[in-house]
Formats: C-alpha cells, sequence, structure tokens
C-alpha cells in the first residue's frame, strides 16, 4: 500500500513504527449533518439515557449499566435504552435482571436504518458514551448533530 488511512492521531503514532517508508494520513470519518438534525427542536426529552454501539468490553458497557442503576435508584421513571449488538448482550440483561430494573432497559439488536437512530437520539435526555478507548465515535457526531447532549468518558478524540 501506499497510504495507511486512520480515524485519529493517536493510531497513526502507534502505526508510523510499523509502516517505514509509508505514509500514515488521520481522516477522521464524517457524518450528514443535515440528516441527522431535528427539524423541530424538541422542547422535552423522554426520560431516557441511550447507549449506542457494539456490545463489548472497549465500549465499556458496564459502565453504562452502573449509571443506569444509580440513575433509577435516584428516579425510577428513567428508561434505559440500548442500540446494538455484542457478545455481551446476554451478560447486560443479567445484570438488570440481577438489580431487578429490568424492566426499564430495551435493547435493540437487528440493524436500524438511519431515521430510526434519528428518532433514538431525537427521544433521549442524553446520549453515555463510556468508551475506554475510542479512535473516532460516530454516534457522539449523530447524538450532537440531533441535538441530543452526550456523556462521555476521556477517550480518544471525545
Amino acid at each position: 500500500v501506499k497510504y495507511v488511512r486512520t480515524v485519529s492521531k493517536r493510531i497513526n503514532k502507534d502505526l508510523e513504527k510499523y509502516t517505514q517508508d509509508k505514509k500514515v494520513l488521520s481522516s477522521p470519518i464524517g457524518c450528514n449533518p443535515g440528516y441527522f438534525a431535528p427539524e423541530v427542536w424538541p422542547e422535552k426529552r423522554n426520560k431516557q439515557i441511550l447507549f449506542v454501539g457494539r456490545l463489548i468490553e472497549e465500549k465499556n458497557p458496564y459502565l453504562f449499566c452502573e449509571i443506569a442503576k444509580r440513575l433509577l435508584e435516584k428516579d425510577n421513571n428513567f428508561k434505559i435504552f440500548f442500540a446494538g449488538r455484542g457478545i455481551m448482550q446476554k451478560e447486560l440483561e443479567e445484570f438488570f435482571l440481577k438489580n431487578n430494573i429490568s424492566q426499564h432497559v430495551t435493547f435493540s439488536v437487528n440493524y436500524e436504518p438511519d431515521e430510526k437512530y434519528r428518532g433514538y437520539y431525537q427521544n433521549s435526555l442524553c446520549y453515555l458514551h463510556p468508551a475506554l478507548w475510542e479512535g473516532w465515535g460516530m454516534p457522539m457526531i449523530d447524538s450532537m448533530s440531533s441535538g441530543c447532549p452526550v456523556l462521555t468518558t476521556d477517550s480518544g478524540c471525545a
């Protein structure tokens, strides 16, 4: 190859030692903000927090679960919504069952068209992005484009 494209400067730096004379370019992925931007900004959002992404260790869904549990201890009117799939789903479902809060949780694991995701963002109070590491998190961009606040860990470009 002549070039290697990455989505973050950190990944560039990690790869430079292996590419010798090849060029490593950082080119973050983008979104179509016009598609996600709401035509009408919701005055009041649902009491729902949102997780979007693969249900895998690096996305840190257990931190999301702990936050959701604490939130529900303070106000049991909240809904917890997962938009994604992955090998950790059964474990996460068991966490909510064990803590007697599964009635507040929805897992949407099928592929959803963009218009469904737009609705998830626009109807949520906030999007929690608890990733342990992240080169470039498209759900953060989509969420902000939808007017949905993002709470995130200090990971990658976040």
